[in-house]
């Protein structure tokens, strides 16, 4: 009977941790693998006609790079929340758009969205490639002092909350309530 309780529990156990390594892989699938890494160094031109670089980019705190597709069927509805996110948390951390097309299509998205943050350009994708970022729309939050805090593949409702408290909790504050009704309740990406 101990040999029967002892199998049984050592069955279950392991049971157990597979479940709970099968939730962590699903989980890393979200891009939690790459937090706590140091983020690539990148200059890049802006919307607003200037350069940028990392660190004058996280120098006055935490920076979500929100990585845009043109076009991408996926992407077009998100923009609105990512541009909620933005005014919720302007002043206090920054989201920036990265745009990996040419310089036509970049103005077309702006006269589509009119988003209230910085959009870098990166035709050549070396941000998107060095980022490693897959499809559209991914999000990597980057703290203050450069490290990559974590890396969103797609987006859903409960990403989008998640991105703002990791930033509330990178500035020390409260999350900020943001209108997040008709974001897809499973993470989507194009």
């Amino acid at each position: 009977m101990m040999r029967k309780t002892t199998f049984l529990a050592f069955l279950l156990g392991g049971l157990a941790a597979l479940a709970l390594a099968g939730g962590a892989i699903a989980h890393d699938d979200h891009g939690t693998a790459a937090a706590e890494k140091k983020a690539p160094s990148f200059t890049a031109k802006g919307n607003d006609g200037k350069s940028h670089d990392l660190a004058a980019l996280t120098s006055d705190g935490p920076v979500l790079f929100y990585f845009i597709k043109d076009l991408c069927p996926v992407n077009e509805p998100i923009v609105k929340y990512m541009s909620r996110l933005a005014k919720a948390y302007d002043g206090k951390a920054k989201v920036v758009g990265v745009f990996g097309s040419d310089s036509s299509a970049l103005a077309k998205f702006q006269e589509r969205h009119a988003v209230p943050f910085l959009v870098l350009f990166d035709a050549e994708k070396s941000i998107i490639k060095s980022f490693k970022i897959g499809k559209s729309p991914e999000s990597v939050l980057v703290s203050k002092d450069g490290r990559v805090l974590h890396h969103w593949k797609g987006v859903s409702a409960g990403f989008l909350k998640e991105m703002g408290g990791l930033m509330a909790a990178e500035i020390q504050a409260e999350p900020v309530a943001f209108d997040m009704d008709g974001a897809p309740s499973a993470p989507r990406q194009g």
